[in-house]
């Protein structure tokens, strides 16, 4: 059976750029780190809703707006 390559990953802090393998981790920097890549992953969809969130409101302003001039050119 052959042997699986280990990934490497790069982690950039305070502008310090870093490559290591998990089994080059403790425990407890595994865990910091998977937690950090979680909460990462969490933050883009809270972004992404945040950006639908916004695009809704301005279609809903964009709506009432309209319908404010229609009435007052009546």
């Amino acid at each position: 059976m052959a042997k699986k390559k280990e990934d490497t990953f790069k982690l950039v802090h305070e502008d310090k750029e870093m490559e290591f393998k998990l089994s080059d981790l403790s425990e407890e920097a595994r865990l910091n780190y998977t937690r950090a890549n979680e909460i990462a992953s969490q933050t883009v969809r809270l972004e992404q809703q945040l950006i639908e969130m916004r695009f809704l409101i301005t279609n809903y302003i964009k709506f009432v707006a309209n319908e404010l001039d229609e009435n007052k050119n009546k």
